[in-house]
């Protein structure tokens, strides 16, 4: 009925809203093609997110999550919310620096922040980027994003246990 039709507009709205933030929290300066990356990268983000419940959506949206796009001839460490991991390695031994992608790094503003190399929206590859197509490394990251500031705590808790479960 029309109540129905009401609540799915004001869903529809509200899911607009959250995906404008997330829109404005990308940082593609620096780019190649900024526009053309910005807008891919939007396109990824609805992507993933036309399924996922209005409350997941939302936790993420609000917990002002910083998206970082690397241009080609820059480093990850280069752009100042990664500058502090300079020389720090990743958990299988790589250096943070020769990395193309990473997420769920605290910002100084109490937010998370996520970088993946401009390649990785592109499709060019500059870089080696390891085990994952050039779209992937994207999709990899904002995955990590999604399950740890979209996610309930209770939920999260679940997955990981599933996840930690079937490695055994």
């Amino acid at each position: 009925g029309p109540a129905r039709a009401d609540d799915r507009g004001r869903e529809l709205v509200e899911r607009e809203l959250y995906l404008a933030w997330l829109d404005s929290r990308i940082d593609a300066s620096g780019t190649s093609q900024e526009r053309e990356i910005r807008a891919k990268c939007l396109g990824l983000m609805r992507e993933m997110l036309r399924e996922t419940p209005l409350k997941v959506v939302g936790n993420l949206a609000r917990s002002n999550l910083h998206i970082v796009i690397i241009p080609k001839a820059s480093r990850l460490t280069d752009h100042p919310l990664f500058s502090g991991l300079k020389g720090d390695e990743t958990h299988d031994g790589r250096q943070i620096e020769g990395i193309r992608g990473i997420s769920n790094v605290p910002a100084p503003d109490g937010a998370m922040s996520m970088a993946v190399g401009e390649e990785s929206l592109t499709g060019k590859t500059y870089f080696d980027s390891g085990a994952y197509m050039p779209k992937h490394i994207f999709i990899h990251e904002f995955a990590h994003d999604l399950h740890i500031s979209g996610l309930s705590p209770a939920t999260r808790m679940e997955i990981t246990a599933t996840f930690w479960g079937r490695q055994q």
